[in-house]
């Protein structure tokens, strides 16, 4: 699989080990997926402590979240248009 240029003008070739592009999305989207639950769940006061905190952690869950998710669609667009 190759990923691009170094600073040398090469191109990075990885090793293919048996990982299709479906596995290499499952991880980050199945991690993007618990924290969304994760972030929902604390302003529910099901992630234990002080009422204030769950809802301040919870909002700071959801942009995390938001982060993630955006990332895996930037890359998941990056990768359509190279093929």
């Amino acid at each position: 699989m190759t990923i691009g240029k170094g600073s040398t003008g090469r191109a990075i070739t990885l090793p293919a080990a048996g990982c299709d592009s479906a596995a290499l999305l499952a991880l980050p989207a199945l991690a993007a997926l618990a924290t969304w639950v994760w972030a929902f769940v604390l302003p529910a006061d099901g992630g234990g402590g002080v009422a204030n905190g769950g809802f301040t952690a919870g909002h700071v869950m959801i942009g995390l979240a938001l982060v993630c998710t955006c990332l895996i669609g930037l890359q998941h667009l990056r990768q359509i248009q190279n093929t």
